[in-house]
């Protein structure tokens, strides 16, 4: 009893301790903190996040730990190690997101990073916050182990695929109507003017090293994928050849798509069924494709991460079919598919290549002995070759110039801006030689941008366009300030400034964690938001504006305008998303960070279950967020678009794979 007694009353003083840190407001530190103030005052200073908690908050946070403990000691679940070093890993990168998140959107980053006592207490809140999610992920591990099957699964589940496509495709017209011919950026329209001979234009407006175009250069180059370029050129060409109509031009893209996200839809309700859901949560599954707005809006929007979307589901759900029935891995069929989805990915999204590779390597080391191991090896190692031989092949043959690795570099181009910022005097005039050769170094400063590296990159910020006359002009906006040195840097100075980089960051690594997290933060912060959306400017986070462009073609110019079309329509769009991205649930369905959350979650449960086949079906969609998160833009939700259509299809999947193991009928699929 009084060894009991002893743990309630240590387990009653943890909660009270981190319920404390919990509640800390990181942004209530004074931002004007005086130096030369005496102690009492400086003492008061420093103590001040700590002398503002609300003790609402601070009851809500030890009655929530008090019962997760109490839960976690009664209803004990014996975990794995990989599942408890992943967690941990993720619930402190998770905690480090939101608590530098907190910070950056008030602006007490410097205040934080650069005071050595405001930072230790920084890393206090991290750690409590790490472990208190830590407590969350112990928790739905032992709740998940725990679900009944019958909730989900039954014998004989069936399903009328035809039925399900076509009842997508019906309840998705509204917004096919309304965003007609589709949802454009500056992205998509650099990329049809590529493919129309505008080439040189698109490459002053988003900058491509001269050192890297070959002579005589083809028009369309890989900025932004040469396949996806050509796949969208040739569709505007034949609505204009055909119809004489830009509009339908772009409608054929458009519905390329939505019928390849409908399809890959369906399919994963197919699998659904052939996992065993029951016919009454299925149908709720089904019902939520078709009626989820988000979905259909993504999907009219002309983008390589959208096409992305279709390739890395497809993958996902052979694979899942294939644990199921093993006779598939032995069916020259289901390799043929899986190296097609490959090679769509590898075709439409340059970072598709480092996640096929990794995941060729890593297959084999963990299934060695496995039959079906050298076929599915082989399978995605030629995927890459094949890939990879054919576009250096047509690259060659063409001249078409490759995209700029300056374009992968934000992280070190922040930190290089953050360092002019702070430290500019505590450079070498060598140091500054070689910087100043690939960017203007004088105006690193001023073109910072917190978590958004293109004012630098891509050389503060030109625009290009027709004027009133219909002449092109490369610098319609006058103020542009260049950052860089496209046209005359090589390849040495590149060579020169990684290594005057290192040197810089070793000597003030700070610098280059706040530039790392402020360029990745948002893809995990369970406080951002997306921004509002508008009618007149194309927005990341859901795009449903129409914009006037004109595509010179020959000797004519042809306009792409819908601004009228469905506008009040889109304006209802538009207000509806700005209201409910920023309230709870609807938040949680909204924006993409949530849903990266989820998906990360569901990963550690099928880890933690020791279903380790199944939990790296699911890794390939997570890699993405490493890299989003040293992507030229924080948080953007255009990146995480995929996430919208994998992450409710691997929530299905994974309750059916727990619901099955847990009903006691569980196989060795492998």
């Amino acid at each position: 009893m009084e060894s009991g007694y002893k743990k309630m009353i240590r387990n009653i003083v943890k909660a009270m301790l981190m319920a404390f840190f919990l509640s800390i407001n990181l942004n209530t530190i004074d931002k004007n903190t005086d130096v030369k103030a005496d102690m009492y005052l400086k003492l008061k200073q420093y103590l001040q996040p700590f002398l503002v908690v609300n003790i609402f908050t601070y009851l809500i946070y030890f009655i929530i730990l008090i019962l997760l403990i109490a839960y976690l000691k009664r209803n004990y679940y014996k975990t794995s190690l990989a599942f408890k070093f992943f967690s941990v890993l993720y619930s402190t990168i998770l905690a480090l997101c939101t608590c530098y998140g907190t910070i950056a959107r008030e602006g007490n980053i410097v205040n934080y990073l650069y005071n050595q006592k405001y930072l230790t207490i920084f890393w206090v809140v991290v750690i409590t916050w790490a472990i208190f999610f830590y407590l969350i992920l112990k928790f739905l591990i032992t709740y998940f182990n725990r679900i009944k099957a019958q909730k989900f699964i039954v014998e004989g589940s069936t399903i009328n695929w035809k039925k399900w496509f076509c009842v997508i495709l019906i309840c998705w017209l509204p917004y096919i109507i309304i965003l007609y011919p589709g949802t454009t950026n500056p992205d998509t329209i650099n990329q049809l003017l590529e493919f129309f001979n505008h080439g040189s234009w698109v490459r002053d407006d988003y900058p491509i090293a001269w050192y890297l175009v070959p002579h005589n250069p083809f028009t369309i180059s890989n900025q932004h994928n040469f396949l996806v370029t050509l796949f969208y050129g040739i569709n505007f060409k034949l609505g204009i050849s055909l119809f004489n109509s830009t509009g339908i031009g772009l409608f054929i893209s458009s519905i390329f798509q939505i019928t390849g996200l409908v399809s890959m839809l369906t399919y994963a309700l197919v699998t659904f069924s052939k996992l065993g859901m029951n016919n009454h949560v299925l149908r709720y599954f089904g019902i939520f494709f078709a009626l989820f707005p988000m979905l259909p809006m993504i999907g009219m929007f002309l983008g390589k991460n959208v096409l992305y979307s279709i390739f890395i589901s497809w993958s996902f759900l052979l694979v899942v079919n294939a644990l199921k029935q093993t006779k598939l891995l032995k069916k020259t069929r289901w390799y043929v598919c899986l190296f097609l989805s490959l090679l769509g990915q590898l075709a439409v999204e340059k970072y598709a290549i480092y996640i096929i590779a990794f995941m060729t390597v890593l297959i084999p080391i963990l299934f060695l002995k496995k039959s079906f191991i050298k076929k599915l090896t082989v399978t995605m190692l030629g995927s890459l070759i094949v890939f990879l031989v054919v576009q250096g092949a047509i690259f060659t043959a063409l001249h078409v110039p490759n995209g700029d690795p300056i374009e992968g570099k934000s992280v070190m181009i922040q930190s290089t801006a953050l360092y002019q910022k702070y430290h500019s005097n505590d450079m070498t005039d060598y140091q500054k030689k070689v910087i100043n050769k690939v960017f203007v170094r004088k105006n690193l400063a001023s073109l910072y941008t917190p978590g958004f590296s293109d004012p630098i990159k891509s050389s503060g910020g030109k625009k290009i366009g027709l004027q009133s006359d219909g002449s092109f002009n490369q610098h319609l906006n006058k103020s542009f300030v260049e950052g860089y040195r496209y046209k005359t840097v090589t390849a040495n100075d590149i060579k020169n400034y990684n290594k005057v980089w290192l040197h810089l960051m070793l000597k003030h690594p700070m610098i280059l964690f706040e530039a790392l997290m402020g360029q990745g933060y948002g893809y995990l912060d369970l406080q951002a938001r997306q921004g509002d959306i508008s009618v007149n400017i194309p927005a990341d986070a859901l795009n449903v504006a129409q914009v006037r462009h004109e595509i010179p073609i020959d000797s004519k110019s042809y306009a792409i305008d819908y601004t009228k079309h469905s506008k009040r329509y889109r304006e209802l769009i538009a207000a509806i998303y700005n209201i409910c991205s920023k309230i709870p649930p609807f938040a949680f369905l909204l924006n993409g960070n949530y849903l990266i959350n989820i998906t990360i979650v569901c990963f550690l449960l099928i880890l933690g279950t020791g279903m380790y086949e199944k939990a790296l079906a699911i890794l390939p969609i997570l890699l993405q967020v490493p890299i989003f998160m040293l992507s030229p833009v924080n948080g953007s939700q255009r990146y995480m678009y995929p996430f919208f259509f994998t992450t409710f299809i691997v929530l299905g999947i994974v309750l059916c794979w727990q619901s099955t193991k847990n009903k006691g009928s569980r196989e060795d699929f492998i």
